[in-house]
């Protein structure tokens, strides 16, 4: 499959409740808003890059300005927790896809080498296995991190998920389309909930 059609959907939907009354994705992170560094490695890395928004659409459209977001995607029911962004943003992605990615909007620390790897070991499976970062830290069988990259063929399952339900669901769900990647990069288990997580909040 030399020419595969790959996403990011990156889920930026929230209402940052544990933030207090900001929007944590709107937070400077190295003097940029948080959602913006994952959209970039994700446009970086070659992807065409879907964002889903709800809490706050137009300041997060704004935030990302000028990357080259292929597509905004409004989830209405954003309030009832991920599972619904999730199946709005896979939804949304052209018939032509045949993998995607699966991005937190506050997780900034993904290179894009670390997507273009995980897409280099999901071609080799002809993008039939689900690709999952798991930190070597302690070892095989690590703790299993983000973002995670779903073939084509079980979109349909992504997008019946519903409330709190995470695509994680999925992976436990089926264990034989599995296929681990192994990875030293700490931003898999890197994201930011509180005002506190911020260096520069300001």
């Amino acid at each position: 499959m030399s020419a595969a059609k790959i996403a990011a959907v990156i889920l930026a939907a929230g209402l940052s409740r544990r933030a207090g009354d900001r929007n944590k994705l709107l937070m400077p992170i190295k003097g940029e808003p948080i959602v913006r560094h994952p959209a970039r490695s994700a446009v970086e890395a070659g992807l065409e890059v879907h964002v889903v928004t709800g809490h706050q659409p137009d300041r997060i459209e704004a935030a990302l300005a000028g990357l080259g977001v292929s597509r905004f995607t409004h989830n209405s029911d954003y309030g009832t927790g991920m599972g619904t962004s999730v199946a709005a943003g896979i939804m949304a992605l052209p018939s032509s896809t045949d993998a995607a990615f699966i991005m937190l909007g506050d997780m900034p620390h993904i290179p894009a080498s670390l997507l273009a790897e995980m897409v280099g070991v999901a071609r080799k499976d002809d993008f039939e296995k689900i690709i999952v970062p798991i930190g070597k830290r302690g070892g095989e069988g690590g703790p299993m991190g983000n973002p995670i990259l779903f073939p084509k063929h079980v979109f349909k399952d992504l997008e019946t998920l519903k409330g709190d339900q995470g695509a994680k669901s999925l992976i436990k769900g089926n264990p034989d389309l599995i296929r681990s990647f192994d990875t030293n990069e700490p931003g898999i288990f890197v994201d930011y909930d509180t005002l506190e997580a911020f260096p520069d909040a300001g």
